[in-house]
């Protein structure tokens, strides 16, 4: 992907949209965005595969503003992240579409998670320290975002749609284990 990213940035360059000086921001703004699509194309044919595309989507409806708040668990290469999120990914499409717990445990099993997750918060990336400003936005967004997932789970159950809630149950479990060992690898490290 390194290759493909150095020839769009390139490319870039040689049509005179982007100067020589830029190269190294472009060329790493291209591989992220490269190795993200690669993970969402792949988690998305899984979910074709498994039958699971409403599944996929209110995975990532849920996931991404979480994670992208909370933190979470760094690995230190590409491959080892891509490789960890698709069989994560797979499991809860799995559990969400075969596995059957009850509303009333759903709902419990998701109200503590929220509150293990708003307590965990924050688990910054050692490359990526958060100021006291951002901390402060950020609870506010992982708040908001943890009650609007509420909403979404308490709809689920009104409708009836058991599965979905499995699937928001099991990836706020997903992210609050990664949470708890992000933690634990940042405190290890310092």
């Amino acid at each position: 992907m390194g290759r493909i990213a150095k020839f769009l940035t390139d490319y870039v360059i040689e049509k005179g949209t982007v100067k020589e000086e830029e190269r190294g921001v472009y060329e790493y703004g291209f591989l992220v965005a490269l190795e993200k699509a690669l993970c969402l194309i792949t988690c998305f044919v899984i979910s074709i595969a498994l039958h699971t595309i409403p599944e996929c989507i209110l995975f990532f409806v849920i996931f991404i503003p979480l994670r992208s708040y909370a933190g979470g668990l760094h690995l230190d290469n590409y491959w080892s992240c891509f490789s960890l999120s698709c069989l994560t990914f797979f499991v809860i499409m799995i559990m969400g579409k075969y596995l059957e717990i009850s509303a009333f445990v759903g709902m419990i099993a998701l109200l503590f998670l929220e509150l293990v997750i708003y307590n965990m918060y924050p688990v910054e990336n050692i490359n990526r320290i958060v100021d006291s400003d951002e901390d402060k936005q950020f609870k506010k967004r992982l708040q908001q975002f943890l009650l609007v997932d509420g909403i979404i789970a308490i709809i689920c159950v009104f409708f009836g749609k058991y599965g979905y809630l499995q699937t928001i149950t099991m990836t706020f479990l997903m992210v609050a284990v990664t949470m708890a060992i992000g933690k634990y690898r940042n405190e290890k490290q310092l």
